[in-house]
C-alpha cells in the first residue's frame, strides 16, 4: 500500500519554495504564519522526513525537498485544473491569474492590458511578476505562473507560444558623446567606439549588427560596462558612456527629448536603412482543457494582436 500524504500539504509546501518567508507564504495563502508551520510539520510526519534544515537564524529547504518541489509545481497544477473541470468551476471566469515578463517590456505592453482585464471582469485576482526571460520560462513550466511574456521562442515541449508583438533594436548614443567619438557609419569604425552592454554575451549587440550591417558581422566594440538592467543601459548611454543597443520603445523618450541619438550606419546600408527586430511571445501551459478565467485573459491579452487575427 502506497505512502498517504496530504495534498493541501503539498500545496503548501511548494507555496513556501515560491516565497521569500513563511510568512510570505502564509499570506499568499491567506492562513496564518503558525498554520503553514503546522503543515510542513505534518508533511514531514507523513514523508518520515526532515524538509527545513537550520541556516542562521532562519531556516533553508533541504535539497531532497527541492528537488521533490520541482516535481511537484507543474503536477499540483493540472491537478487543480482537472478538480476545476470536474467540479464545473473552470466556466467561472474568477480566481488568480499570474502573469511573469520583462519588466521594461511589461510596463510597455502588458499593464494597459491587465487594467483592461481587471475592468472586465470583477471576480479576477492578477498578479504580475516581473523576471528575466529563462526564469519566467521555468516558473510556467513549474505551474508557479500561468502566462509568460517571452523575448525570445520557448523551449520547453509543454509551453505553448503565439507572437505578440516585434520590438525593433536600435543603437542609441547621445549627442555629448557623438560630438566627441564622431557617428560611426561602418562596422571598422563601430569597432572603435565604447559601449554599455545588457548581456555579457553580446547577444543583442549581434542581433542589432547582423540586421543592420549584414549576417557575416560580429560585435567587436571596447565594452566600457555590462549591466543588467535596460534602464541603466539608457541612463549610461545619456551620461555621455558609450553607446547602447535597446528596444526602439525604450528609446523612443529619450531619443524624442534629444537626450539620444539612433545610430543609423549610412554608409553601411547603401540600399536603404535595414531594420534589427526581435519577437516577443505570449506563452502557456499546453493543456486539453483549462479553466475560463485563463481562456479569457489570454483573449484579452491577445486581442489586436496578429495572432489574434488569425483564423
Amino acid at each position: 500500500m502506497g505512502m498517504a500524504v496530504n495534498l493541501e500539504h503539498l500545496r503548501v509546501l511548494v507555496r513556501i519554495a515560491r516565497e521569500p518567508t513563511f510568512a510570505a507564504a502564509a499570506e499568499r495563502l491567506h492562513v496564518t504564519p503558525s498554520a503553514v508551520s503546522q503543515h510542513v510539520k505534518m508533511l514531514e510526519a507523513e514523508l518520515g522526513t526532515i524538509l527545513f534544515e537550520k541556516a542562521g537564524r532562519g531556516v533553508r529547504m533541504t535539497r531532497d525537498a527541492e528537488a521533490l518541489v520541482e516535481g511537484l509545481g507543474p503536477l499540483i497544477a493540472q491537478i487543480d485544473e482537472r478538480i476545476e473541470v470536474f467540479t464545473g468551476e473552470s466556466d467561472v471566469v474568477r480566481g488568480a491569474v499570474t502573469i511573469g515578463g520583462p519588466d521594461v517590456f511589461c510596463r510597455m505592453w502588458l499593464l494597459p492590458r491587465i487594467a483592461a482585464a481587471a475592468k472586465a471582469y470583477g471576480e479576477l485576482s492578477l498578479d504580475v511578476r516581473f523576471a528575466k526571460n529563462d526564469q519566467v520560462e521555468k516558473t510556467l513550466v513549474s505551474g508557479e505562473i500561468d502566462f509568460a511574456i517571452l523575448v525570445a521562442a520557448p523551449e520547453s515541449p509543454a509551453v505553448e507560444a503565439v507572437p505578440i508583438y516585434r520590438e525593433e533594436l536600435v543603437a542609441v548614443a547621445s549627442p555629448a558623446y557623438l560630438s566627441r567619438y564622431g557617428e560611426p557609419e561602418t562596422p571598422s569604425e563601430l569597432e572603435a567606439h565604447r559601449f554599455v552592454l545588457f548581456d555579457p554575451t553580446a547577444r543583442m549587440q549581434d542581433v542589432w549588427l547582423r540586421a543592420v550591417v549584414g549576417p557575416k558581422a560580429t560585435f567587436r566594440g571596447k565594452v566600457v560596462c555590462t549591466v543588467r538592467d535596460l534602464d541603466q543601459i539608457l541612463d549610461l548611454a545619456k551620461a555621455d558612456v558609450g553607446i547602447g543597443i535597446v528596444p526602439n520603445h525604450m528609446a523612443d523618450p529619450s531619443v524624442e527629448k534629444g537626450e539620444l541619438v539612433v545610430l543609423t550606419m549610412g554608409k553601411a546600408q547603401p540600399k536603404g536603412r535595414r531594420r534589427a527586430t526581435n519577437v516577443i511571445y505570449l506563452a502557456w501551459r499546453k493543456s486539453h482543457r483549462e479553466a475560463a478565467r485563463l481562456r479569457a485573459v489570454r483573449e484579452l491579452l491577445l486581442e489586436g494582436t496578429e495572432s489574434a487575427k488569425k483564423p
